[in-house]
């Protein structure tokens, strides 16, 4: 958990105690003189600052209890730090991505002879949004299953199979947990270009805003629940909704040149074969019950860009599974808090989840629940194929780019989220060469070259801005 701490406390306190702190900017802090105790275990410090500090650090949801064990023993890297391990365990080793990433198929949401688990989600989710468009919580222990709706089964799920798979359990702390929430885009009018999501981090919000300082889940997930494909009505696909991309850049790496530059923490220790000689993009398309995990810190988003969308024709036959909520991409966001809560992010209100609970009839073992146990159990998946693609041998001779904005008009959660291939992008952008049509619903991009790579670069102005 990332810190910011007084003038005082820097030179006093921590300098006495011979931690490194670096001076990160002027702006909003708090006191932790309490955290430190004198030889005979008496506070060492009588700073006024103290009460006010606590209480604003509890408003930003950090236990100051632990305080003074922060940085340590524990990860700067979210308990990821055993990278190689976790490249082992999931596609990335094998395809050259240098941070975990995996695709999966959840099978018990996809559609039976008797029952469409999706579509019953899917209603979930439109009532959801009609409360609330908020991130919620889950605490790492909750022990009534039955308490809970069915989004946080499924989410507790997702949670519990890759705590598992990765081995983090031991290092879950007490404040560890479930962020989730849900996105419904509409695309019924048939616009193609509608309802981007642009590039983001996932991170805390608050403490981003308060501090401006990054902090990231260990994990993110997006599970597709629908929505991937219009039919036209006479039996030909007509457009598919937004890919995710996922780009192998971090919050701090350079904001300028080549995507996933330079980056000392992984370019230390042993190298490996999943360390890639050039630039690399993971692009997933929608298809109904897939999954998608990858490392918390990465910059993603599902850009509205029509170049990045998958062509209907290309889709083979039996792929592209559908629900019966044609032209509304549902998705379902899991991201997995290993060390504490973000700020403000609460529990779901037990009014609203009574809400969802009267939506539809839900069979509690469907999906996520052991009949045995209250405990909601680690949800079974299947890996899923990846194509790969060389930009370099299909894009040869060919400069044409597109611009993909970070959150900006345009944005889930921004009004106006029309998108227009005309408008003028301004601020950072990603500029990519689009890959040529794929048959898979998930493809790696491998970028051989510094012409064709993508890069980050300011537009719009001189980038000071």
């Amino acid at each position: 958990m990332p810190l910011c701490i007084c003038n005082n406390c820097a030179e006093q306190c921590h300098e006495d105690f011979g931690h490194e702190v670096e001076y990160y900017g002027r702006g909003p802090c708090y006191c932790d003189c309490s955290s430190f105790h004198n030889d005979k275990g008496e506070d060492g410090c009588s700073c006024v600052l103290q009460a006010a500090s606590r209480e604003a650090a509890l408003k930003l949801g950090i236990n100051t209890e632990r305080i003074s064990k922060i940085g340590d023993n524990e990860s700067d890297n979210n308990g990821l730090e055993n990278k190689h391990h976790l490249l082992e365990e999931s596609k990335s080793e094998q395809l050259g991505f240098p941070f975990l990433f995996d695709v999966l198929t959840i099978p018990s949401l996809l559609p039976n002879e008797s029952i469409s688990p999706c579509d019953r989600l899917i209603d979930q989710a439109i009532e959801l949004i009609k409360h609330s468009t908020d991130t919620h919580w889950i605490p790492h222990g909750k022990e009534n299953c039955d308490k809970l709706c069915q989004f946080e089964k499924l989410a507790y799920s997702i949670f519990q199979r890759h705590v598992d798979t990765y081995r983090l359990s031991d290092k879950i702390g007490p404040d560890g947990g479930i962020e989730w929430w849900v996105q419904v885009k509409n695309m019924s009018k048939g616009d193609s270009k509608e309802a981007p999501i642009d590039l983001h981090y996932d991170k805390d919000e608050e403490l981003a805003e308060k501090f401006d300082i990054g902090s990231f889940p260990t994990l993110s997930t997006v599970t597709y629940l629908g929505g991937g494909i219009i039919n036209d009505g006479v039996g030909r696909n007509k457009v598919c909704a937004a890919p995710t991309l996922i780009f192998p850049h971090t919050y701090d790496m350079p904001d300028e040149g080549i995507i996933g530059g330079e980056d000392s923490e992984f370019s230390s220790g042993p190298s490996t074969k999943s360390s890639p000689p050039t630039p690399n993009v993971v692009i997933s398309h929608v298809r109904t019950g897939k999954h998608i995990v990858f490392d918390g810190r990465l910059l993603h988003g599902a850009p509205g860009n029509p170049h990045l969308r998958q062509n209907p024709e290309v889709i083979r036959d039996g792929e592209d599974t559908k629900t019966s909520h044609e032209g509304i991409r549902v998705t379902f966001l899991v991201n997995i808090w290993l060390a504490r809560r973000p700020s403000k992010v609460t529990i779901l209100p037990s009014g609203v989840r009574d809400k969802l609970r009267a939506v539809v009839q839900i069979d509690p073992s469907a999906i996520c629940h052991d009949e045995s146990t209250t405990t909601p159990r680690a949800l079974e998946m299947m890996q899923r194929n990846v194509g790969t693609l060389d930009i370099r041998e299909l894009t040869k001779g060919s400069d044409s780019r597109i611009n993909i904005p970070f959150v900006s008009t345009g944005a889930t959660w921004i009004d106006d989220d029309s998108f227009s291939e005309d408008r003028e992008e301004t601020g950072l952008v990603v500029s990519m060469i689009p890959p040529q049509q794929h048959e898979d619903d998930t493809v790696f991009l491998n970028y051989h070259d510094e012409e064709s790579a993508p890069i980050l670069k300011y537009v719009g102005g001189d980038g000071s801005d």
